[in-house]
């Protein structure tokens, strides 16, 4: 028998722990911190969020990346943290209306995503985030920001007539 221990936790629960944990990366640290941590991710780097200890006193590591690959323009700091917050009050917003969390398992179940996208437009430039996540070895988990091809939100205003 394997020594590795399963836990299962609520889409909400799972949201409200990866809100906090993005929020003290990016917001509650310094901006050195904050934007080394970002340069990593941009770099294709894992970066260390947390070893959070589950009720049966066991841990598990969160780590974060990044996938740029569907960003339009070239990113910065500041854009990433100013979209990543727009993100983040989103969660906040779904959390409170107190409302299943809309969740979509990849085929086999092993990555999801929180169907919680947010659009931002900076300059004309539209980019699309979302965040999900994907067991890695056993006691560690790999939260991933991602940037989505925008297109796929457009919506053609003749549909809506």
């Amino acid at each position: 028998m394997s020594g590795v221990a399963q836990h299962t936790i609520s889409n909400e629960k799972f949201l409200t722990m990866s809100t906090n944990l993005l929020a003290k990366l990016f917001f509650d640290s310094s901006r050195t911190d904050a934007k080394r941590a970002f340069q990593e991710l941009c770099d294709g780097k894992k970066v260390g969020v947390s070893r959070v200890k589950m009720d049966d006193e066991s841990t598990l590591d969160v780590l974060l990346t990044l996938n740029c690959d569907e960003y339009c323009g070239k990113i910065s700091f500041s854009s990433f943290r100013s979209q990543l917050g727009l993100l983040l009050q989103r969660f906040v917003d779904v959390l409170k209306e107190e409302q299943p969390v809309p969740v979509m398992e990849e085929q086999g179940g092993n990555a999801a995503i929180f169907k919680l996208p947010i659009l931002h437009a900076d300059n004309e430039i539209v980019n699309a985030l979302i965040l999900g996540w994907a067991p890695l070895a056993a006691g560690q988990l790999e939260l991933r920001l991602m940037y989505l091809d925008p297109e796929q939100f457009r919506v053609d205003p003749e549909q809506n007539k």
